[in-house]
C-alpha cells in the first residue's frame, strides 16, 4: 500500500524545480552579466576560462542534476544497496564540492559563499532549510493519508489544507507590528514550538478522525509557520551590507528548495520503510497459533456465510479483510510516525533560533523572494 501511495505523489515535480531554481536564481543572472564581457567563449589553451560563469553553471548543472536523481530513485533502488544509486551520490557529491572550492577561490564568485560567515544569516538559512522541510513533508503527508486512508477525493484534500494557508495569509501584517516590539528569534522559537505541537497533534489521528481532526492542526501549523517566515526574513538580512542582499536572496531561495526537496524525498523513504516494518510487526501475530487472531477470523468468517457468501469463499475472503486491515493499520502508523519526527525535528531547531544575534531596530531587510 505504501509503495502504491508514494508511486502517486508529486516527488519528482519537486526535486525537478529545486534544480531548475538553483540554476535561475544564482546561475543564469551572473552568467549573462559575465558573459557580456566575453566575445566568444574561452578556449581551453587561454587561462580566461578559469573564470568563465559557464564552469560553475556546469558543476551545479551536475551536482544538482545527479542529487535529483538520487532523491527521486533513491527509494526505489533501496537507496546505497544500489550502484546506480552510489554512482550519482558520488558525482553530485563531487561536482558539488569542486563547485564551492571553485567559488570559494574566484575573486568575482557567481555565488558569493563567505556570506555564510555572518552568523544571523548562516543560521537563518539552515532555519529556512529545516522549516521548509517540515513544511513540505507535511504539506504531503496529509493529502496522502487523506486519499489513501481515508478515501478523500483530491478537492476535500485541498480544502483541509487551505485553513492552514489562511491563517499565514491573515497573521502576516500583525507579525509585521509584533516584530516591532519583540526580538525576531523569541518569535521563531515560539513558531517552532507551536509547529512542534501540530505535528504532535497529528500523532493522535486513527482511522476514525473527522475532517477538523485534520483541519484544526494544519490552522496551528500555520500559525506556528506565521510567527517564522517574517522574523526569519529579517533575521537573514540583519547584519549584511545592502549591496549584498541580492546574492543572500539566492542563497536562500536554494536553501528553501533545497528543504522543500530533502522532506518529500524523507518522505518517500519513511513511509515505505516504517510501513514494512509496521507490517512486519502486525502480521506476526496474524498466524494459527495466535488465538485473538483465530478467533477474529473465525467471526469474520461466520458474519460471510450469514451474509450469504458460500462457505467455501468464505473463509479466503475473510483471510483478504484481515490482510487489508492489516496493511492500513501499517500505514497509518507510518504516517504517524512520519509526524512525530517532523516534531522532534521542530524542536532540534529551536536551539538554533537561541544563538541568533539581536536585530539591530531600524537596519534595513530585503524582501523575500
Amino acid at each position: 500500500m505504501i509503495r502504491k501511495i508514494l508511486e502517486a505523489s508529486p516527488i519528482p515535480n519537486q526535486i525537478t524545480a529545486t534544480v531548475i531554481m538553483a540554476i535561475d536564481h544564482f546561475v543564469l543572472p551572473r552568467w549573462f552579466k559575465l558573459s557580456r564581457s566575453l566575445s566568444v567563449v574561452p578556449k581551453w589553451s587561454d587561462t580566461a576560462w578559469l573564470n568563465w560563469p559557464g564552469v560553475f553553471s556546469l558543476l551545479v548543472a551536475v551536482g544538482f542534476g545527479c542529487l535529483e536523481v538520487v532523491l527521486d530513485k533513491g527509494e526505489r533502488e533501496d537507496w546505497l544497496q544500489s550502484s546506480f544509486i552510489v554512482a550519482f551520490l558520488v558525482t553530485a557529491a563531487v561536482a558539488l564540492v569542486v563547485g564551492v572550492i571553485w567559488e570559494l577561490t574566484r575573486k568575482d564568485p557567481v555565488v558569493d559563499l563567505t556570506l555564510l560567515k555572518e552568523r544571523n544569516f548562516a543560521l537563518a538559512s539552515a532555519l529556512y532549510f529545516i522549516i521548509f522541510f517540515i513544511l513540505f513533508a507535511s504539506t504531503l503527508l496529509v493529502p496522502l493519508m487523506l486519499q489513501n486512508l481515508f478515501n478523500y477525493t483530491a478537492t476535500d484534500a485541498g480544502l483541509v489544507l487551505s485553513p492552514g494557508a489562511l491563517v499565514i495569509v491573515v497573521l502576516t501584517p500583525l507579525m509585521v507590528m509584533i516584530l516591532k516590539k519583540v526580538q525576531p528569534h523569541w518569535m521563531m522559537a515560539f513558531g517552532l514550538l507551536v509547529c512542534a505541537f501540530a505535528s504532535l497533534s497529528m500523532t493522535k489521528l486513527d482511522l476514525t478522525a473527522d475532517y477538523n481532526s485534520f483541519v484544526i492542526p494544519r490552522m496551528i501549523l500555520g500559525l506556528g509557520i506565521a510567527f517564522i517566515f517574517v522574523p526569519l526574513n529579517l533575521t537573514a538580512y540583519s547584519y549584511l551590507p545592502p549591496e549584498k542582499n541580492n546574492r543572500a536572496s539566492s542563497l536562500i531561495n536554494l536553501f528553501r528548495n533545497l528543504g522543500g526537496s530533502f522532506g518529500v524525498a524523507f518522505v518517500a523513504t519513511m513511509l515505505a520503510r516504517r510501513g514494512q516494518f509496521h507490517q512486519s510487526v502486525l502480521g506476526a501475530h496474524i498466524s494459527a497459533y495466535d488465538q485473538t487472531a483465530v478467533a477474529t477470523l473465525r467471526e469474520i468468517t461466520g458474519k460471510l456465510i450469514a451474509a450469504g457468501v458460500p462457505a467455501g469463499d468464505a473463509l479466503s475472503r475473510a483471510q483478504a479483510l484481515i490482510y487489508a486491515t492489516v496493511q492500513k493499520q501499517s500505514a497509518l502508523l507510518a504516517f504517524l510516525d512520519v509526524f512525530w519526527l517532523l516534531c522532534l525535528l521542530a524542536l532540534a531547531a529551536v536551539p538554533l533560533v537561541l544563538l541568533i544575534k539581536n536585530t539591530r531596530r531600524g537596519a534595513p531587510a530585503a524582501a523575500g523572494h
